[in-house]
């Protein structure tokens, strides 16, 4: 039985801005980036992969740096017997002034353009087919009335396409519906731009999948991120994901509310993250439970007093206080008056408005202890 070795990737997103780190970081994340791309590149040559193919979104925007584009050819120009299919995306669309026109890209690679384009390899009796995106908005689907030209049918037969698989007509990424996969007759589907792996799906005798990004671009991005690796034969798929990412973003909740104190806070942390690799990932801590009003939560200490235990940490508040109303009633202070105040208020308060109230309340009794109150603590 004919089979093909492939690699699918896509979603790197090259010279990302990664405005919610700073510039050091986000410089650190790029180089990841460019780390993931060279493992991949190696796997290929290791595994003998005959097709390479790279759906969307492999740049971020149209400001590329010159030394990316040189990495990139002088990485690719290492595979031995791969070819390399680029299915351009939403974000780095095709078009006259696009890098994938103006650059000298090595001669393994063929980049599809904007209309139905296909590459048969004889000597593997492969078909290879993809679209690219003209600007950053596709309206209508790409996939729309394919048809496998007859004389390939016996062929295997696979493209790469970036967009967005779904029952919406209003979509403007190449909205895909399921049932355009199935009368599609390809035997596998590579897709870009969804940055999590979907899993191996099928839709009639048609295989497809997002392989999801290689790297992860932020804490609504967490987890192992990779691409999909394999066999394509003509009535089957052998493909699995492959995690390879440098780092993965963690969101982690930790429930504070035994602490009495900064240290126990820390220890709690500590230990939920105990068997985690806290020193190679990225990790946002939840704070949640009830606390005693006594106790300030200083996000920015806490982040200061751990930053030497981990790559990257961030920390965010989300405990609520913890009212003894009987205690508060009885207490004649300043204090007092501002519990009972706020206390009077949440009894009839909406739960949108408990939040903002617990909030409130929070940052008051913090002032009220003569602690010092910054906005960017909480």
């Amino acid at each position: 039985m004919n089979r093909i070795k492939i690699i699918h990737a896509a979603d790197f997103h090259f010279d990302s801005p990664f405005k919610e780190l700073s510039s050091s970081y986000g410089e650190k994340r790029n180089e990841d980036i460019k780390k993931s791309f060279k493992k991949i590149i190696d796997l290929a040559n290791e595994e003998c992969v005959q097709i390479l193919l790279l759906c969307g979104d492999i740049f971020d925007n149209s400001s590329i740096k010159k030394s990316t584009l040189e990495f990139l050819k002088s990485e690719i120009e290492t595979l031995k017997d791969t070819k390399v299919f680029i299915a351009a995306g939403n974000h780095d669309p095709l078009s006259e002034k696009s890098f994938y026109k103006v650059f000298n890209w090595p001669k393994n690679v063929f980049i599809f353009s904007n209309e139905l384009e296909y590459v048969v390899l004889e000597e593997i009796k492969t078909v290879v087919y993809g679209y690219s995106f003209s600007s950053n908005y596709e309206n209508t689907s790409l996939l729309k009335n394919f048809n496998i030209p007859s004389i390939y049918k016996e062929y295997i037969n696979i493209m790469a396409l970036h967009g967005e698989v779904t029952t919406s007509t209003g979509n403007e990424y190449n909205p895909i519906t399921i049932q355009e996969i199935g009368k599609s007759n390809l035997n596998y589907l590579a897709l870009g731009h969804r940055h999590g792996f979907s899993g191996i799906r099928k839709e009639d005798d048609t295989f497809y999948a997002y392989s999801g990004c290689p790297e992860g671009r932020g804490f609504d991005e967490t987890g192992e991120k990779g691409i999909v690796v394999g066999e394509v034969y003509k009535d089957g798929v052998n493909l699995k994901f492959l995690p390879l990412c440098e780092r993965t973003y963690n969101s982690i909740e930790v429930d504070i509310s035994n602490c009495t104190n900064q240290e126990q806070v820390i220890n709690s942390i500590l230990l939920s993250l105990k068997d985690e690799d806290t020193n190679r990932n990225f990790y946002k801590v939840i704070l949640s439970g009830y606390i005693n009003g006594e106790m300030p939560i200083k996000v920015k200490t806490l982040e200061y007093r751990l930053k030497d235990k981990f790559y990257y940490i961030k920390i965010k508040d989300e405990t609520r206080v913890n009212l003894d109303i009987d205690i508060i009633k009885k207490e004649n202070s300043l204090r007092g008056i501002y519990y009972r105040k706020v206390a009077e208020r949440l009894l009839d308060a909406t739960e949108e408005e408990k939040t903002y109230l617990e909030e409130a309340l929070k940052i008051g009794l913090e002032a009220l202890m003569e602690e010092e109150v910054k906005g960017n603590d909480y």
